[in-house]
């Protein structure tokens, strides 16, 4: 019966060590897929901030200011710090700033041309006709009197 302990404390030796050189080697590939997994997670992230702030630099580039930042960039420092009365003025009543060229201003013209010039042919064609239609002086009925 002795015998037959010995026997079976080696086969549980030796299952535990077949056993724990599994556990081993498990381990091991868990190490290798976590940094494997992790280094792609922070190639990933830092992949994605690299883009973000490319997109960010590039629509900074490609973006027109608003007209406020534009004028603002324009003023100087002193016409920023206006007096509350001034700036009261200001708010109630908005300025507005038109910045236009010699060509916008010769458009502004052909457009108003454009748009009065059936008016005017529509007046001149009325006219021409009713001088025609009305009789001409002297030719009409005299009332016998």
């Amino acid at each position: 019966m002795g015998a037959k302990a010995d026997e079976i404390d080696r086969e549980i030796s030796a299952t535990r060590d077949h056993v724990d050189q599994n556990l081993a080697i498990l381990e091991r590939r868990a190490m290798k897929g976590a940094r494997r997994y992790g280094s792609m997670a922070a190639i990933g992230l830092v992949t994605g901030v690299l883009v973000a702030g490319a997109a960010f630099l590039i629509y900074r580039a490609v973006r027109k200011p608003a007209m406020a930042e534009r004028l603002r960039g324009m003023m100087p420092n002193a016409l920023g710090e206006l007096p509350d009365s001034v700036r009261e003025k200001l708010k109630r009543r908005p300025v507005r700033v038109v910045i236009s060229t010699a060509e916008d201003r010769e458009r502004a013209w052909e457009s108003v041309a454009r748009k009065m010039a059936p008016m005017i042919a529509t007046s001149v064609a009325t006219a021409v006709a009713s001088r025609i239609a009305r009789p001409a002086p002297g030719t009409g009925k005299k009332s016998e009197a």
